[in-house]
Order: C-alpha cells, then sequence, then structure tokens
C-alpha cells in the first residue's frame, strides 16, 4: 500500500512538471481557416506583383507590441489599382534587442519579389490569411509561402500559380470592394 502511494504521489509530481514544462514553450504555429484560391481573390482588395524596398519595426501604443511597416514597390497589378508604392503592415519584429515573432505571418526581406493579395484599411495594406496570401517566385510558377500555420478543417498544401493561366483567373474572378 506504502508503495502504491508513493507511485502515485511520484506520477502525479510528474504530471505536474510535464504540463509546466509545456506550457512554458512558445507557440510554434498559428491556427487559421484555410483559404483557397477563390476565397483569396474575394477576400483581396488589390493582388500585386512587387518588390520588397524597405522595413523597418516599431513600438506600438504603449510599447506592448512591436509591428513591422514595409515598403513596397509595385511591378504589376494583377487585380485593382492603386498607387506604385504601398505601405505593408503586420505584427512582429525587432526592435533594439527585443523581438517579437508572430507565427503565420511572412517575414518580409528587402529585395525580395513577391505575389501579394492585399487587403487596405486605413492607408496601409495587411496581408490577406496571414502568410496564406503571400507567394514567392519558383520558376515560372508562384509558390504560397504557408510557413507557421495550421489548419484545422483541412487543406494546408501550398497553392502553386502559373503566371500565365492563374493570373487571368485572378482577374475574371476579383469583384472590386463596395467603400
Amino acid at each position: 500500500m506504502r508503495l502504491m502511494k508513493r507511485t502515485l504521489i511520484l506520477l502525479s509530481a510528474l504530471c505536474v512538471l510535464s504540463a509546466l514544462c509545456i506550457s512554458s514553450l512558445p507557440a510554434q504555429a498559428s491556427t487559421a481557416l484555410y483559404l483557397n484560391l477563390d476565397a483569396l481573390i474575394e477576400q483581396a482588395d488589390r493582388v500585386v506583383v512587387v518588390d520588397v524596398e524597405s522595413c523597418s519595426s516599431a513600438w506600438g501604443p504603449r510599447r506592448r507590441l512591436i509591428h513591422t511597416t514595409c515598403t513596397l514597390k509595385v511591378d504589376q497589378d494583377v487585380a485593382g489599382s492603386g498607387p506604385a508604392e504601398i505601405k505593408l503592415l503586420q505584427p512582429g519584429g525587432k526592435v533594439g534587442r527585443w523581438a517579437q515573432k508572430s507565427h503565420g505571418y511572412h517575414g518580409f526581406v528587402e529585395g525580395q519579389r513577391l505575389l501579394l493579395f492585399l487587403r487596405l484599411q486605413g492607408g496601409v495594406a495587411r496581408v490577406v490569411g496571414m502568410s496564406q496570401g503571400v507567394f514567392l517566385p519558383k520558376a515560372k510558377l508562384w509558390k504560397q509561402a504557408i510557413q507557421g500555420l495550421s489548419f484545422p478543417k483541412g487543406g494546408g498544401d501550398a497553392l502553386e500559380l502559373n503566371e500565365r493561366k492563374d493570373f487571368e483567373r485572378i482577374r475574371f474572378v476579383w469583384k472590386p470592394k463596395e467603400k
């Protein structure tokens, strides 16, 4: 009986320690609703091929969150139209010795060429569906950059878009949003 009691206490302590260790680990992914190509098109105010010119990070209000603003030079409007330069805002970044990682968002790099599905809000753009609206060039295709995302209701395979065929489809399906 005594041995059984000690074993039970030991197992309970191990369970508590395991739970504490697991809960202190940082999350490595964000959960999102999977967006297929039609959903990306439907939610986008503008679809563009851009070059990332610059990115800078800053503290948000009350110094609790870090956000990054990137300046994007538009090379091609696939759907929608607007200025030749876009300011993109997203969570995360590095300020001094402090860094904040936002899993599920693309890490923009100066000089990078991208196809983006954008939602415009108050003079700044945000990527549709976190990193789901970001596509990297791959030969004659554009491959979706969905790192750091998990999808509870299926999906998750990265889309690959053919520049000629799929850009035509995007133009055909896309409709301007009412303001």
